[in-house]
Order: C-alpha cells, then sequence, then structure tokens
C-alpha cells in the first residue's frame, strides 16, 4: 500500500501538495538561449504562477532543499511521483485536484521530471483496471496542453511512444488492446481528442501520422455502428434518442468492453473533425492536379475498403447536442 494510499492520509496528500503549489520552482526549469543576448536563462514561470496566484496572492516562495530534492533527484521523484499518480486515481478524494495541479506545476519546464511523469502515467493508464482511468485521463490531458518549452517532447512520447525507455503510446495502446479491452482503447481515444480540442500541437501531432489515428477513428465509429455484434446502426437511431445506447459510463465502467453512449457520439464527431483537417489540404491538391475524378464523393475518404461519411452525415446534429 502506498503512502497517500493509507486510511487517513487524504490530508497529509492535501498539505503536501499545497506546499508544493506555494514553490517558486524556476531555478529547475529548462534553459533556452536569449535570442538578445545570447546567453542561457531560465524559462519564465509567469504560466504556471498565474495559476496559483488566487491561492497565494502571486506570492511564491523559495523551494525548500529537502522538497527539491525530493522533487527533482530522481532516485527520490521516481517514487514521489508514482505515489501521486496513484493517489490521483482516488475519485472520492478532495485532495485530487490539488495533486494533479502540483503534479502539473513540477513538470513545466522541467525536462527530468516531465520525463519521469509521463513514463508513470503511461504505465498506469496501461496496467490498472478501466475504471479507474478517469482522474488519469484528466491528468494526462494536462500534460498534454501545458504550454512550455517540452510541450512538444511531452505530447510526442505520450501519443508515440519512447522505443529506446519500453514506453508505449496511446495510439499503440489502442491498437494493442482494442479487442481485449475496448473500453480502455476508447478513453485513450476521448483523452486525445480532448487534449487535441484544447492544444493544437497535439492535434499536429496526431495528424503527423494520420493513418494510425485514422484507423483509430474508423475503429470507433465501427463501434458504435455496432460493431458487428447486437446493437442497431447509430445512423438508424436517429428517431429514438435513447435507443442503441448504454446507460453505463466508460468512464466508470468496473468490465472491459466498450459502452456505445451519448458521450462516446460526441467523441466520434471531435474525432472525425480532427482527421477531417487533414483531409481537407490532401482534397484540394488533388482537386487542382485533376486527382479524384471517377465519379466519386471528393470529400469521402477510403478506410480499410470502407467509406468515412462527413461528420454530419455520420452524428445526427441531435445526438451530437447530447450529454453523459
Amino acid at each position: 500500500m502506498g503512502l497517500f494510499s493509507k486510511p487517513g492520509t487524504g490530508r497529509l496528500a492535501l498539505t503536501l501538495a499545497t506546499l508544493i503549489l506555494a514553490c517558486d520552482t524556476t531555478e529547475h526549469h529548462v534553459k533556452r538561449d536569449s535570442e538578445q543576448t545570447g546567453t542561457e536563462e531560465p524559462c519564465n514561470s509567469t504560466a504556471t504562477a498565474t495559476k496559483n496566484s488566487k491561492m497565494f496572492d502571486g506570492k511564491l516562495i523559495p523551494m525548500p532543499e529537502n522538497v527539491s530534492e525530493i522533487l527533482y533527484h530522481s532516485s527520490t521523484s521516481v517514487h514521489f511521483i508514482r505515489e501521486a499518480v496513484s493517489a490521483s486515481r482516488e475519485v472520492l478524494s478532495t485532495a485530487v485536484p490539488l495533486i494533479i495541479d502540483a503534479l502539473i506545476h513540477v513538470a513545466y519546464s522541467s525536462t527530468s521530471f516531465s520525463d519521469l511523469l509521463l513514463a508513470e502515467l503511461l504505465k498506469q493508464y496501461h496496467s490498472v483496471s478501466s475504471g479507474e482511468l478517469k482522474n488519469l485521463s484528466s491528468l494526462l490531458v494536462d500534460v498534454l496542453t501545458l504550454a512550455d518549452p517540452l510541450q512538444s517532447r511531452r505530447i510526442d512520447q505520450a501519443i508515440y511512444g519512447k522505443k529506446d525507455a519500453d514506453i508505449e503510446g496511446l495510439l499503440a495502446l489502442i491498437d494493442h488492446q482494442h479487442t481485449t479491452d475496448s473500453c480502455r482503447a476508447y478513453q485513450c481515444i476521448k483523452t486525445l481528442v480532448h487534449a487535441a480540442t484544447q492544444s493544437s500541437l497535439v492535434k499536429d501531432k496526431l495528424l503527423e501520422d494520420p493513418g494510425k489515428w485514422q484507423w483509430a477513428v474508423s475503429w470507433l465509429k465501427e463501434k458504435m455502428d455496432g460493431g458487428g455484434d447486437t446493437g442497431s446502426s447509430l445512423v438508424s437511431t436517429a428517431n429514438d434518442a435513447h435507443s442503441g445506447f448504454d446507460a453505463a459510463s466508460n468512464e466508470d465502467s468496473l468490465s472491459r468492453t466498450f459502452h456505445r453512449t451519448t458521450s462516446a457520439v460526441v467523441t466520434l464527431a471531435e474525432a472525425n473533425a480532427i482527421l477531417a483537417e487533414f483531409d481537407s489540404p490532401m482534397e484540394e491538391v488533388a482537386a487542382a492536379a485533376g486527382v479524384g475524378a471517377g465519379g466519386g464523393n471528393p470529400n469521402e475518404m477510403e478506410i480499410d475498403g470502407k467509406e468515412r461519411l462527413d461528420e454530419d452525415e455520420e452524428m445526427p446534429p441531435d445526438l451530437l447536442e447530447m450529454k453523459d
């Protein structure tokens, strides 16, 4: 049992997270070359300081040496990160939001902490029960959308993994577990969609290898259309808002089976919209070159021998407005 998992340690986690959020982490930020002087200087910490300004009146304290050693010394930080990420999975804990904020605060512009945090986060995202991924997904979205000089690096590792460290990215997880744990695979897609809607860098990184994202979107569409199982076609349920959809939530599910929920309808539409942003420039080039003639609709794309309909055709507007 971990430190923060023991009975009665919720207050300890809350206190530690608050202390971390009160500390100035500037001295641990990566250095960057000053364009004007040619010297190296710390990255500006205004972004993270602003987030905590209401709590601490904009005044952060110098980080105590023992706290710095726990957070930034690899031999101790790896244990702290493991405990903190595990604690963030506790759905009912009031300390969870502060724990997540504290992790993001320390990760800002810190290469070592960012790498260790992302490695542990992906490790737990792969191994814990699908019903425990909700808070991990929130933390992962915050990590991916954290705007600093390391954002692109973190996004690349989260999406595509890091082979030399044996870290599997989210797209690989979808590919490997879509048959054995479709609920987990769906939550990977939903997390990437949420991050992509908040950060253009996430969207651009997904489209660097559009074939993998295209496959993930196609798989989710097939699951929503019934996936060859029992449920009826998604489009056929347009006139019956509740027909063919599960009341269970994929985020709180105790099983590995994907549930066709109204939230999944929205996720599919948004995932499809991201893919469409890659399709549009390709179609413009093809049209200019006279490619695509032959009677086919240039706004449709072949996916595994099937045509992907426009977002509006897939998702009736009345269904897209639904919320869980």
